[in-house]
Order: structure tokens, then C-alpha cells, then sequence
């Protein structure tokens, strides 16, 4: 929900001597929720806010209807305005599920003890590729692209 205050000079000052401001990412050193976000209580009993929606509005102005501020560092603490815009709830779960995506390793199908077993077995010639496929109930051209290398590239 949007405040529809403009915060006040005192109450900036008490939320920024709260802020860590030695590092990228601008960790809110006070109190938390129990989400793990920042959470700042407001003059006057007003109520506690977000820590990270409070420097987006003392820096931007007032956060829009049904808009949520974005962290692009994924930091939950993090209070650097340079990290944060304003997205819908649709756009930023879209983000977050391309940047799982980019993640994870979806096609492996291989541990690395098994790559790493597999090639030294075909090197020595003591297994073929297909008898390696055999082996590990996979391909024959998931091994013969883990023994050329085109995939598992980070396992020695």
C-alpha cells in the first residue's frame, strides 16, 4: 500500500543512521521481520514499514498502486535505491523464475563422480561408450558429448 505522506527530515535521518553504506549493497543494520526484511518503525506510531519500500519512497517518491519494489541484487536488507524499481507482481515473478532457470542444471543427468569416473574409463579403454550408457541407464550421446566435452565443461 502507498503512504501518502512524504517522509519526514528527522524521520530520514533516524532511517539512513540505519543504513550500511560501506559496501555495494546498503544493508539496513536495524530491526527485522519475519521475512528477513528490514523493518522501520515510523515517527509519530504511524507503524513499521518495509526498510527497503521506505528508501525507495525518501529517494523516488510514492510507490504506485499494486506495484512492489524490485531488488535487483535480491538482497532482502539491501537499501541501495540503484538497486531497486518498481515492478508488478507478474514481472517479477517472470524474473525470478528465468533467473532459477539460469540456474539450475536442468539437463544433467550425470553426477560429477560418474563424469569424472566415465572419462577416465573410456581414456584408459576399459569401457565403450555405449557400455558407459549402459552403465549410467543414460544415451549414447549424452556420454559421447560428456566425453567431447560439449557438456559437463566444468567438471575436470
Amino acid at each position: 500500500m502507498a503512504r501518502k505522506t512524504i517522509p519526514i527530515q528527522e524521520e530520514v535521518t533516524r532511517f539512513w543512521a540505519k543504513v550500511d553504506r560501506s559496501t555495494d549493497c546498503w544493508l539496513y543494520t536495524g530491526a527485522k521481520d519475519k521475512d528477513g526484511y528490514g523493518a522501520f518503525q515510523l515517527a509519530r506510531h504511524k507503524g513499521v514499514t518495509k526498510a527497503h519500500r521506505y528508501a525507495y519512497e525518501a529517494t523516488h517518491g510514492p510507490i504506485p498502486p499494486r506495484r512492489f519494489v524490485y531488488h535487483s541484487c535480491r538482497k532482502r536488507l539491501c537499501c541501495n535505491p540503484a538497486h531497486m524499481a518498481i515492478r508488478t507482481r507478474k514481472a517479477i515473478a517472470a524474473d525470478l523464475l528465468a533467473d532459477l532457470i539460469s540456474r539450475l542444471p536442468l539437463n544433467r543427468k550425470l553426477t560429477p563422480a560418474q563424469v569424472q569416473e566415465g572419462r577416465s574409463l573410456y581414456a584408459e579403454k576399459r569401457r565403450t561408450q555405449h557400455a558407459l550408457s549402459k552403465r549410467y541407464k543414460v544415451h549414447i550421446s549424452t556420454i559421447r558429448n560428456m566425453l567431447l566435452r560439449r557438456t559437463y565443461k566444468d567438471i575436470p
